[in-house]
């Protein structure tokens, strides 16, 4: 009988550039891509066999009989190993494969080593095939048991994959399934035209596939720097805590990266990126960069040795300069010392962590490095318990809303009040609006916990009617992220709308902050609610970086003094001209001055001397 192998000669060298372009390529050695590379390997082997064997069974008069014979062996050998490899691959990219689960894939692959020991002795049994007096090829006994244990692999492999479908991209499920599809269609095809050899050209299409689909290793890379995307990283901790080892990660988290991106445009951002990337990968001795979120890079090391150089190297390398469009600028990073398996045990948890431990570098402002240790860790925990309970009460609208009164000097009694958000007793006790606010803008809540706090204070406004008890007006906070919405005002005055408030008894404070993040919506904004009669504060005057220019520009109708300036009164005579100047200047440009920080009697004697309207305490 002669074969065609047209298809096998086609798919072979197809295969092989396949095969020197995936290893040539950056890979990320894990246990999946090593099984991968296997896999290409016996499907090589496999075609080789395949198109030998086609050639010594057709000619067999003319090839040692012995020849023909192990030739055979190590064909069917290769199959039936391709199809458990295959099997074993689908088992680790499904699962969580960690080592414990070695001993329950030993059961499962003892039908298979037990068929591949029967093929590889079959040149003295016969049991696979054999050849008869006239040298003609025939089918043994276990021929058919090969094909039936073959195709129980199959079926199981699609039932592992359907079990995962949640946990896997669909795109990644139809792969697989392809496969055992393509591998059918060739075998029936084969069963009736055996002349034809399909069954290399159906494997070469499926790893081509996997190839794009599963194992590319572009989708690891990072197009831009060259280095390791975050699905690397996640790839790399995995490995590493499934081999229970130590490892540490340096995190370098650039600071206000998109200033740079807006003075010098984002070609000119982009290759200093790639700068930062190139000297990092020079400093390691392995390819072991990653970066994540645009501007945060990782370094992952088992040696803390090398993690404690690698922190000291960076940090020198980021107290010095930068080229960029022939200019040299500082570029301030936040480096963390991270021993990540102390305090995360899992892959899950290290994330998050390493997450945690740069907001609470940045959060603390004590400079630009953190070294994680038991204390900062328990701090970090701590932040990631009121992230948790935060989200928990919000969900369940079990956040607490206070009002801090607002004392008129005029009419000598209360006549406002300043919403003040309040977490009710949590599990590691009293939890400060200090705490958790930033990390309630951290994680994305506070446009959330910002109409939950509208909500309230109107349902409280319409429910006991304040206007009735002298109750003039109602400050409340907007935060920067909240400033920066687009359809805020309408969100506004939808809720007011509901609650039947009346929109001027509604004040809203907005920092400077808020102002330079997003001065052109907030202006906006600001108009349209000033239409419907909401009035506005300029919060914390005084503190920071206050412009005069945004008191002109933008519809506040009053300016609250932060009480840093009024403290400092107590104990400077320049304090007590700034501070009065300030209340004579805000007064005469028509506005009212309400005055925080008041505690004492001799404080109100002051601030009511000076002439403030409003007087609010701490």
């Amino acid at each position: 009988m002669y074969y065609n192998i047209s298809y096998e000669l086609c798919a072979l060298p197809f295969l092989f550039i396949m095969i020197v372009y995936y290893f040539t390529k950056t890979n990320i050695t894990n246990l999946c891509g090593r099984i991968f590379a296997g896999f290409m390997a016996l499907s090589v082997c496999t075609i080789l066999t395949d198109i030998l064997t086609a050639y010594t069974i057709s000619y067999s008069a003319s090839v040692p009989l012995w020849l023909n014979m192990w030739l055979n062996a190590f064909c069917y050998f290769f199959q039936t190993l391709q199809v458990i490899w295959f099997f074993v691959y689908v088992v680790v990219f499904t699962e969580n494969w960690k080592r414990e689960h070695l001993k329950r894939l030993c059961i499962y692959l003892l039908p298979g080593v037990i068929s591949l020991i029967c093929v590889l002795v079959t040149p003295f049994t016969k049991l696979g095939f054999f050849f008869d007096a006239d040298m003609k090829y025939h089918h043994g006994p276990l021929f058919a048991w090969l094909y039936v244990m073959c195709a129980t692999y199959m079926i199981g492999a699609l039932v592992l994959v359907f079990r995962s479908r949640k946990n896997i991209a669909a795109i990644q499920f139809w792969t697989i399934y392809s496969f055992v599809i393509l591998m059918a269609i060739a075998l029936v095809i084969q069963l009736f035209f055996p002349a034809y050899l399909l069954s290399g050209a159906a494997v070469t299409l499926s790893v081509f596939m996997m190839y794009l689909t599963m194992q590319n290793p572009d989708e690891y890379i990072d197009k831009l720097t060259g280095v390791y995307r975050r699905s690397a990283l996640l790839l790399t901790l995995e490995k590493y805590y499934n081999q229970k080892k130590e490892c540490f990660l340096v995190i370098i988290d650039l600071n206000n990266f998109k200033i740079v991106n807006n003075v010098f445009g984002l070609k000119a951002g982009d290759a200093l990126m790639a700068q930062i990337a190139d000297y990092l990968n020079d400093i390691c001795t392995q390819k072991t960069v990653f970066r994540l979120n645009g501007d945060r890079f990782i370094i992952t090391t088992l040696s803390e040795t090398l993690c404690d150089s690698l922190c000291v190297q960076i940090q020198n390398r980021f107290n010095a300069s930068w080229r960029i469009a022939h200019t040299d600028i500082n570029l301030h990073a936040s480096v963390c010392r991270l021993p990540v398996s102390r305090y995360a045990g899992n892959l899950e948890d290290a994330m998050k962590l390493q997450e945690s431990a740069i907001y609470y570098l940045k959060s603390r402002k004590k400079g630009n490095f953190l070294n994680v240790n038991q204390t900062t860790a328990a701090a970090i925990n701590r932040r990631n318990i009121i992230e948790t309970e935060l989200r928990a009460m919000l969900g369940a609208k079990a956040l607490e809303v206070y009002f801090q009164p607002i004392y008129s000097s005029v009419k000598e009694c209360v006549t406002g009040a300043e919403v003040l958000l309040r977490m009710p007793q949590t599990s590691i006790g009293y939890v400060s609006p200090e705490e958790f606010i930033p990390i309630a803008e951290q994680i994305g809540l506070i446009n959330s916990i910002g109409t939950f706090v509208l909500e309230k204070t109107c349902e409280f406004i319409a429910e006991n009617q304040l206007w009735n008890y002298n109750i003039d007006v109602i400050h409340i906070n907007l935060s920067t992220v909240q400033c920066m919405e687009i359809k805020l005002s309408e969100r506004i005055v939808d809720i007011l709308t509901q609650y039947k408030v009346p929109p001027g008894l509604i004040n809203f404070e907005i920092t400077e902050t808020a102002v330079i993040a997003s001065a052109n919506q907030l202006r906006k904004t600001m108009f349209e609610l000033q239409k419907c009669g909401i009035t506005f504060s300029m919060d914390d005057y005084g503190n920071g970086y206050a412009s005069s220019s945004t008191m002109i520009e933008f519809p506040f109708n009053t300016i609250k003094i932060d009480k840093s300036l009024l403290w400092n009164c107590e104990t400077s005579e320049k304090a007590k001209i700034l501070y009065t100047n300030t209340v004579n200047m805000i007064k005469q440009m028509k506005m009212t001055v309400v005055a925080e920080g008041a505690e004492t009697v001799e404080q109100i004697n002051l601030l009511q001397k000076m002439g403030v309207d409003y007087i609010q305490g701490f």
